[in-house]
């Protein structure tokens, strides 16, 4: 089962050395004490290519937090996650740390390993990450169809995209009091930054088709995967 947590550093000028001690000792420290654990990796936010802006907010002025990490990790279970990971987590709230942990089902719409294998495959060096919250009045579930159904709309519009993933949220694991919670994620992967700058504006196709079911997204911009070592 694939579990994402969210992570912003505490407000302030400490920015950078939260985001090195989460990844230089609490997550290592995590991979270490958790014995069911299959996996994880880490992406660290990174600034917003040019011409971006906010291109991608659907509802103007509609915010979530500015996470500085994303950590996805692997677990056979909720239980397993709940019993080995949920304690670290009191460390996040001493530091001050905001942060939301979610289990997720993820949908593979478009395979990145075809653009990464062999001798001339490239490792993505950014990934457009959009937070999403449904609509009121429409059900996860309506939502989800709905959401699978815009994939072709996504694929045909944005060719350059070296991967496509649609994430579920299905249940709230934890978060701390003022992280809002998302429903979902999606994820676009992309060579490098120039492609997403060249070829990944909203078009109103897209708009218009989110519309029916996401009331508000959000960006964030990420680098590479970097695998979780204790």
């Amino acid at each position: 089962m694939k579990f994402t947590t969210f992570v912003a550093s505490p407000p302030g000028p400490d920015r950078q050395a939260f985001r090195a001690w989460f990844v230089d000792e609490y997550a290592p420290a995590l991979v270490r004490g958790a014995s069911t654990i299959c996996g994880g990796v880490i992406r660290r936010a990174v600034h917003m290519p040019a011409g971006m802006d906010d291109a991608w907010r659907m509802e103007p002025g509609a915010d979530f937090l500015d996470f500085d990490l994303v950590m996805e990790t692997w677990f056979p279970s909720e239980e397993d996650f709940r019993r080995e990971v949920l304690p670290l987590e009191d460390e996040l709230r001493t530091r001050s740390g905001r942060y939301a942990s979610y289990e997720i089902r993820p949908r593979l719409q478009k395979d990145p390993r075809i653009c990464e294998a062999g001798q001339t495959g490239i490792r993505p060096e950014i990934t457009l990450v959009l937070l999403a919250t449904w609509a009121s009045g429409v059900s996860a579930e309506d939502a989800d169809r709905k959401w699978e159904r815009h994939s072709p709309i996504a694929l045909r519009q944005h060719p350059v995209l070296t991967k496509y993933e649609q994430n579920l949220v299905t249940r709230v694991i934890s978060r701390s009091s003022d992280t809002p919670a998302i429903d979902a994620y999606a994820d676009f992967s992309f060579q490098t930054i120039a492609d997403i700058e060249n070829g990944m504006k909203p078009s109103a196709e897209e708009f218009e088709d989110m519309s029916r079911f996401v009331a508000r997204i959000f960006p964030l911009f990420l680098g590479d995967a970097e695998p979780i070592h204790a």
